[in-house]
């Protein structure tokens, strides 16, 4: 026993002359450990190197990194090990396991809340059986680059004109998404409001409300 030993487990070079290692492992790493040294001494395979936790003399626990080693010691096999206190680095990746847990969750839940969005507008959108009642030979590509999308289309029949808007909103994503919602209302209320069919006065409708 070193003076660093004696300084991490708290205990003095003569008590630990009237110790076993046994002593300062932790209860629930006990078995394990002897279970190890069990197989080392029967030279049956066991790890070098291994993790586990000792109870210091004031009760703190320790997370230690051993490295043992099976050597012949006056005629008999003894055990040289080696102890590193890395309590430091397992609760720094202890804390970087939860924070990257956190954001997992954080990214589940902004998913969820856009794919729901995305029911959203994709409701607001013209539907198909409305648009096969108006319209005999026509498709439609909606593939949104971020799940949600700033492009939207419009169709309506008003007074005998059939009316087709293809809008591409500035920008993508959550940002395009609600002004391509804000387009489709106001296009809604233009129409339902002063039914307006000119190409003109649609564009120069929407622009003046949006910059309102």
């Amino acid at each position: 026993v070193n003076d660093k030993t004696c300084e991490l487990s708290g205990y003095t070079k003569e008590e630990f002359h009237n110790m076993i290692i046994w002593d300062i492992v932790h209860p629930d790493d006990r078995k394990r450990l002897e279970e190890f040294g069990k197989n080392r001494i029967a030279l049956k395979e066991a790890p070098n190197t291994y993790q586990s936790r000792i109870v210091t003399k004031n009760n703190d626990v320790r997370i230690c990194e051993f490295a043992v080693q099976l050597i012949h010691y006056k005629n008999d096999f003894a055990v040289l090990g080696a102890v590193r206190d890395i309590t430091e680095r397992k609760q720094a990746e202890e804390k970087i396991r939860k924070q990257h847990l956190l954001v997992l969750e954080q990214k589940q839940a902004i998913k969820e809340s856009i794919s729901y969005a995305r029911r959203i507008q994709k409701a607001s959108l013209t539907s198909p059986p409305y648009l096969d009642n108006i319209l005999s030979d026509y498709f439609t590509i909606f593939k949104p680059k971020d799940i949600i999308s700033g492009d939207f289309y419009w169709v309506r029949e008003i007074d005998g004109f059939r009316v087709i808007v293809v809008a591409d909103s500035t920008g993508h994503g959550v940002p395009g998404a609600l002004m391509s919602m804000l387009g489709v209302t106001l296009l809604n209320e233009q129409f339902r409001t002063f039914g307006i069919r000119q190409p003109d006065v649609i564009l120069r409708h929407l622009r003046n409300k949006v910059k309102d």
